[in-house]
């Protein structure tokens, strides 16, 4: 008898496992039809104008932001750490004191206001994390296509402080719709523990080198102002792929290779924020305003 509950636990255990990898929650399947239902774009802007709460992010024609990424610093599969706003926007409720993302009048780049982003210190290893990301869906880049994305951004700090390691902040992932890509690979973009951008890939196989900038060329990262970003990535999954990115009209990384994990994959997500960051004494806080892709 008792091998017998040993056995079925044993079961139920990996059933478990397969579903956290392979399957895909109710609201995360109600979004999916949602969005099947609306044509895939390749040009989104957002200013964070013409509403009054997060909520209204999230409008009911998915026209603007469809999830949010959000962990507190607990252990936790990446698919449970994304709250699907559109569809179940009582998830998105964030308690104080927590990871957050909402509105701010009192910081802003143009118009009357931006998003603020708050993450608060990561605890490392037992994959624990702490997020805080606004994710739009449904857009449709494939081998061939050129992603050019633009925004402003500013992260607080003190001057000659190192509050950012290995902050992710902005990246273009899969959808996790088949078992290759359950973890959602993509590019990104982060501030290296040198205070300088970067891009690397995140569950690509094999996984090509980080892009980082030349030694004696870096350029930091400044604390405290908005600072314009600029990305363009020509996508392929041979060695003719190219990453471009400039910050404040400087260009400063730059370097041809491949940027596809293989040639039918598409990347239909943006996510932008604190994506994952690795510093454990202090909290991260930036603003972010006037996104563009095209």
């Amino acid at each position: 008898m008792i091998g017998k509950i040993i056995k079925c636990c044993i079961l139920l255990g990996l059933a478990f496992v397969v579903y956290q990898l392979m399957g895909q929650s109710p609201t995360q399947k109600e979004l999916q039809t949602l969005l099947d239902s609306k044509p895939a774009t390749k040009e989104f802007k957002e200013g964070f104008e013409g509403i009054r709460t997060f909520s209204d992010l999230f409008e009911s024609d998915a026209s603007r932001w469809h999830s949010i990424n959000l962990q507190n610093n607990e252990l936790s599969f990446v698919r449970n750490t994304v709250k699907y706003c559109l569809v179940d926007p009582v998830s998105c409720l964030m308690p104080k004191e927590s990871n957050a993302l909402e509105l701010e009048q009192n910081k802003k780049k143009r118009g009357r206001q931006s998003l603020k982003i708050t993450a608060q210190p990561s605890t490392l290893g037992l994959g624990k994390n702490s997020r805080a990301a606004l994710r739009k869906h449904n857009f449709d880049f494939a081998k061939g296509d050129t992603i050019y994305v633009s925004f402003w951004m500013y992260l607080e700090g003190r001057k000659g402080e190192i509050t950012a390691s290995d902050l992710l902040f902005a990246g273009f992932r899969s959808e996790p719709d088949s078992f290759r890509n359950r973890k959602e690979p993509g590019r990104f973009l982060y501030i290296t523990d040198q205070e300088n951008i970067a891009s690397d890939v995140l569950f690509y196989l094999p996984k090509p080198e980080p892009i980082k900038q030349a030694l004696i060329d870096r350029v930091r990262f400044p604390k405290n102002k908005w600072v314009k970003i600029e990305a363009e990535i020509e996508l392929s999954d041979q060695s003719n792929g190219r990453v471009q990115v400039w910050q404040d009209e400087d260009r400063i990384l730059y370097k041809n290779g491949r940027t596809l994990p293989s040639a039918d994959t598409r990347l239909s997500i943006f996510e932008l924020g604190v994506i994952g960051h690795q510093s454990d004494k202090e909290k991260q806080v930036l603003y972010i305003d006037n996104v563009e892709i095209r």
